[in-house]
């Protein structure tokens, strides 16, 4: 889950401060979430790469949240 700390939240900031474009930041997260999905390990790995992948696509279609508070 750190994973997704270290490519959401400054994704996310650079975004915010319009260093980086919404599809910019998509195809970041887009690609880490790849990578979790397709990262060999044993099946408990495989199990937690898959629900990192599954918590970035959500954020992808959530977004963030922080804006709508």
């Amino acid at each position: 889950m750190a994973a997704i700390s270290i490519c959401e939240a400054p994704s996310l900031s650079l975004n915010d401060q319009k260093l980086l474009l919404e599809r910019q930041v998509a195809r970041v997260l887009r690609a880490a979430a790849a990578a979790h999905e397709n990262t060999p390990g044993t099946e408990l790995e495989t199990m937690n790469y898959l629900a990192v992948a599954d918590s970035i696509s959500a954020i992808m279609v959530i977004g963030n949240a922080f804006r709508r508070l």
